[in-house]
């Protein structure tokens, strides 16, 4: 779902603390891929269909970056929502490596504990847009910024997993 979208969805419903990264931008300027590339979007509803949660990345080639995470107040907050959400991310991004800044400790703290590493910004990929690059490096230098992680491996699916299976036992 388009980040406009979520917005309206939660607006809709009487939320209105969650924004667009544009609006929230904390470690770059506002015209930056973080904030400007489409973002896919990701949402939860708890049973009586009231949005909770969003979770989404912003594609680029091969690579993507976080476009954030959030839980609703109070009613998405100590409820177990961000493994369902993480484990969303993980399933869309695909095998696209993936970067994220954080400014919560406890998330970052999360993410790394499902397998996501720091980001060696001596070592990015060739191939990475050097804009992104440059991001990356200058979001670093921010007082805010908590962390920078990253996650390269493909979540598991299951019809792949059954070929990669299948192929081996013949």
């Amino acid at each position: 779902m388009p980040e406009h979208q979520v917005v309206e969805t939660f607006r809709e419903d009487g939320y209105t603390q969650f924004e667009k990264r544009s609006d929230r931008g904390t470690f770059l300027p506002y015209d930056s891929l973080w904030y400007t590339e489409p973002a896919r979007m990701f949402m939860a509803f708890n049973p009586e269909n009231k949005p909770i949660g969003v979770i989404g990345f912003a594609p680029l080639g091969k690579f993507a970056m976080g476009a954030g995470i959030h839980t609703r107040r109070p009613e998405g907050r100590g409820v177990g929502l961000m493994p369902i959400l993480v484990e969303k991310l993980l399933q869309e991004k695909g095998n696209a490596k993936l970067f994220i800044n954080f400014a919560s400790r406890k998330a970052a703290d999360y993410y790394r504990s499902v397998g996501f590493n720091d980001v060696d910004l001596e070592n990015l990929p060739e191939d990475l847009p050097e804009q992104m690059k440059r991001e990356l490096i200058q979001a670093s230098q921010h007082p805010k910024l908590v962390e920078q992680l990253q996650k390269t491996m493909m979540y598991n699916v299951p019809q792949w997993v059954d070929t990669l299976k299948k192929g081996m036992s013949e």
